[in-house]
């Protein structure tokens, strides 16, 4: 796994994710999955600079911030 860029005053990683971006993922989906709420998404970009639908391809590693109650873990 390459070097992250994160925003380290917008979260706590120790209660983070890190996943690998798949084909087709979207900003609002990985939202819904693993925060509970497709509107969630700007968390997701807080804490990843420069992440945006454009530059999320696959491969990329994005840091997800603490999930939701019931939302799913990420795949190592």
């Amino acid at each position: 796994m390459g070097l992250i860029a994160v925003n380290p005053s917008a979260t706590n990683l120790n209660n983070s994710t890190v996943y690998q971006v798949k084909e087709g993922d979207t900003l609002s989906g990985l939202a819904r999955d693993y925060l509970g709420n497709a509107d969630r998404w700007p968390e997701i970009t807080a804490i990843n600079p420069g992440l945006t639908e454009e530059t999320m391809k696959a491969g990329r590693t994005v840091v997800i911030p603490t999930k939701a109650p019931g939302a799913k873990s990420a795949a190592k």
